[in-house]
């Protein structure tokens, strides 16, 4: 979870790298990028499901996020929703980036 304090983003795009490992290990395959101003209740801002684009060894990819109200938050945070490749709950990525007007 990112806690941008005193600041509110309007988040337009985030970029996801994967970690250092080998395909079909811990990446990230289905997740939600949701966002609060009070840490509860939480919207999903965006949805992947069966992604395979960071399945693999330091894969990078950049993903849209649809606000067309331009909705700004305090919060913004990465919550899996599936297992990852591997089966397990595990959830690694190398960095993650959001993208946006800082208000």
């Amino acid at each position: 979870c990112f806690d941008f304090k005193k600041y509110k983003i309007i988040p337009k795009n985030y970029s996801v790298k994967s970690h250092d490992n080998l395909p079909n290990n811990c990446h990230p395959r289905s997740w939600v990028i949701e966002g609060s101003n009070d840490n509860n209740p939480w919207e999903i801002v965006d949805e992947q499901k069966d992604c395979s684009l960071l399945n693999g060894n330091l894969l990078a990819s950049t993903f849209t996020i649809q606000n067309i109200d331009n909705k700004e938050y305090r919060f913004l945070r990465m919550r899996q929703t599936q297992s990852c490749w591997n089966g397990s709950n595990n959830f690694s990525i190398d960095s993650i980036e959001f993208y946006g007007s800082l208000k």
